[in-house]
């Protein structure tokens, strides 16, 4: 089933996307590839914090280009986004110091007891806790300030003169009209993560004060809530950054030679 389910990813990916949509595809492997190269070097012993610092730079130095191509969207949505990555992992990392969260939680000692595991995993797990909610926000941070940046490109394509503080405002404008969706999106998925873990805690006479307070549940639902505040802090944050750049002369110089390579790339080719 899963086969036949990669397959028909595939195919709608070929089919709406073309070239590129087979090239997302692949990427798609290459980070999933990446990520159980991070998982086995954790049960190695490899510091967690290292592994997280290389594993979102592979991932935005690799990913955005591959994607979008070396551009301007490509790098205003990569600074971007280690902004933010910085940021929110400085404050999760707060949340994991002060709050007693880490560790497997009470379904997962469940679970481990039942399969004859032995649960004495000898990690940090305040560590490994970061690694796992930063990564849990990446995918999210990345679509939001790459749909950001290439919506502003394309309005800086068709008004050329348009100053730095109106290409900002344009891209705050484009923000507003998508962040909705990409919050609900986020929560849904909570949702659908938590349904059966809430049905749980409730058959069993559970209130609701315990489940929030549940270390299972913040572990499922707070990643998330970490998500969405950093699509909402990525938008504007884009913004300035593309709006900044694209009226930098040394910028756009650097864009106009990654172009004219290009072509003469493409007419070598042909």
């Amino acid at each position: 089933m899963i086969l036949l389910l990669t397959g028909l990813l595939l195919g709608l990916m070929v089919l709406v996307g073309g070239e590129r949509g087979f090239h997302s595809f692949v990427f798609l492997f290459v980070n999933g590839f990446f990520g159980m190269v991070g998982i086995c070097l954790l049960c190695c012993g490899i510091s967690p914090a290292a592994i997280l610092v290389i594993g979102c730079a592979v991932f935005l130095a690799v990913g955005i280009p591959l994607q979008n191509g070396c551009n301007l969207k490509s790098l205003s949505a990569m600074l971007a986004t280690g902004l933010i990555l910085v940021l929110m992992g400085a404050a999760i990392s707060a949340v994991c110091l002060h709050v007693h969260i880490t560790g497997l939680s009470e379904i997962q000692l469940k679970e481990i007891d039942n399969s004859y595991l032995s649960s004495g995993v000898d990690l940090d797990m305040r560590a490994i806790l970061l690694v796992s909610l930063v990564w849990g926000e990446l995918g999210a941070l990345m679509d939001t300030s790459i749909t950001i940046a290439s919506s502003m490109n394309e309005i800086l394509a068709a008004h050329p003169n348009l100053t730095e503080r109106e290409l900002r405002s344009s891209g705050l404008q484009i923000g507003k009209n998508i962040i909705g969706t990409t919050v609900n999106t986020l929560v849904f998925i909570a949702f659908g993560e938590t349904i059966m873990l809430c049905l749980l805690y409730i058959s069993n006479g559970y209130s609701l004060v315990m489940l929030i307070n549940s270390k299972s549940f913040f572990q499922q639902f707070g990643g998330i809530l970490f998500s969405c505040q950093s699509c909402l802090l990525v938008v504007p944050l884009t913004a300035a950054i593309f709006a900044r750049m694209a009226v930098s002369a040394r910028v756009t110089a650097w864009t106009e030679k990654i172009r004219k390579r290009r072509e003469r790339r493409g007419s070598s080719d042909r």
